[in-house]
């Protein structure tokens, strides 16, 4: 009963910092969709598209690794580890941007986000940092501290793109807004993190990083690989509408995926987080995984359903309301990705199941299917249709049918423990 109620007090913890997270954005966009145009929105999106490609190469994935040692020494070697491979990638990606940034904005047809790209490098190091950090207090159960640095992110990336969109005519300030809002949010917890653990520093050594590395090689070698296939189709649809539909429709998704992912964002990944920390603990123990999913499961399923009805029915009116008649058209997308997000909401907090189990070579089969799939399935609609709502249509239905495909095969993992 006590594990019980420490899970949903961490859970209901996160889920606060992370519901002002989500509803900071969230209740600025009426403003910031009357300040930016749909075509300054695609640029956001394709920049933050960059920052997601190299961001998920940065750490190799072995950020998920710090939960899992035992000693507290080797997780910190762990977090050490990951620090450094951030900094060299982040060097190597600004090296990149410098070096092909006018080839890459004509490859898009977006002139703005050449000088966007100098940026990538900088922000992938804040970003990737920050997540690094955000799995080393998850660790150790410091989930207001976790809290806290997420909010401060928000709050700062909301004012300053509202200072930029009401004071200048630059079609980047939502970049800047969410560069600097990042920093100083990282800058942050690693103020925290210095004073809290400084002493522990002495047992950073290389020869314990190499170990560790060696010790977690399947988060590189199996994991990064699937969670970059994943990032990839996400970021390969974004590339694709730029190309087949313009930044103008770009920026109607992106504002869609904005809404639509907020509960998957604000509910789903504090669950996650929570859910990740205590599954490893019940699978250590030896106790009843099996349940512990099926029950976090239920649960999930009955808050989503509600929310991502009303999304359904309501969003046409409420995008043209709230964002104006310019955007009424993203809601029509809302609609109809409102099924696939809902069973995306359910499955995405379980998915880091193959980490626990060791079986994320099962996994990343089944991810890379997935990924390739939905890339030629819409690529294929875009090039012949040329109706951006003929191919969120198609999205919508191969990502819902691949996910459910997915949690089956997860619940079946546990069972296999058995």
């Amino acid at each position: 009963m006590d594990r019980k109620k420490s899970f949903f007090c961490n859970a209901l913890t996160l889920m606060t910092g992370t519901a002002i997270v989500q509803l900071i954005p969230l209740a600025i966009s009426p403003v910031l969709t009357r300040m930016y145009t749909p075509e300054d929105f695609g640029l956001f999106a394709a920049f933050m598209s960059f920052v997601a490609v190299f961001g998920m190469i940065a750490t190799g994935r072995y950020e998920l690794a710090i939960m899992l040692p035992k000693k507290e020494k080797d997780a910190l070697n762990v977090l050490a580890l990951t620090t450094v491979l951030i900094l060299f990638c982040s060097i190597i990606v600004t090296i990149l941007m410098l070096s092909f940034d006018e080839q890459i904005a004509s490859l898009l047809q977006n002139p703005n986000l050449r000088y966007c790209l100098y940026l990538v490098g900088i922000y992938i190091f804040f970003y990737s940092s920050f997540q690094a950090f955000t799995y080393w207090s998850n660790r150790k159960k410091q989930f207001q501290r976790l809290a806290l640095a997420k909010v401060t992110v928000a709050l700062v990336t909301g004012a300053l793109s509202i200072i930029f969109g009401f004071f200048t005519a630059l079609p980047f300030g939502l970049v800047i807004g969410a560069l600097v809002g990042q920093g100083i949010g990282t800058l942050l917890y690693l103020t925290v993190i210095l004073k809290e653990d400084h002493i522990r520093f002495r047992w950073i050594t290389r020869s314990r990083m190499m170990r560790n590395a060696s010790r977690f090689r399947n988060f590189p070698k199996l994991n990064l690989p699937h969670a970059f296939s994943d990032v990839l189709q996400a970021n390969g649809i974004v590339f694709l509408i730029s190309t087949f539909h313009g930044t103008s429709e770009l920026g109607a998704y992106s504002l869609t995926m904005r809404v639509v992912q907020t509960p998957i964002t604000l509910i789903g990944a504090a669950f996650a987080q929570v859910f990740y920390q205590k599954a490893v603990e019940v699978y250590r123990d030896d106790e009843d995984l099996q349940n512990f999913v099926k029950n976090s499961v239920r649960r999930l399923f009955f808050i989503g359903l509600p929310i991502f009805l009303g999304i359904f029915l309501v969003s046409p009116f409420l995008f043209g309301f709230l964002f104006g008649e310019e955007w009424k058209e993203a809601g029509i997308y809302a609609q109809i990705l409102a099924p696939y997000m809902f069973i995306k909401f359910i499955v995405s907090p379980v998915s880091q199941l193959p980490s626990i189990l060791d079986q994320q070579r099962t996994a990343f089969r089944y991810g890379v299917l997935f990924n390739f799939s939905i890339i030629v399935f819409v690529m294929a609609a875009s090039a012949i249709s040329h109706d951006m709502g003929t191919t969120i249509t198609v999205m919508s239905c191969v990502g819902f049918f691949f996910t459910l495909g997915y949690g089956f095969l997860l619940f079946n993992m546990t069972r296999m423990k058995r």
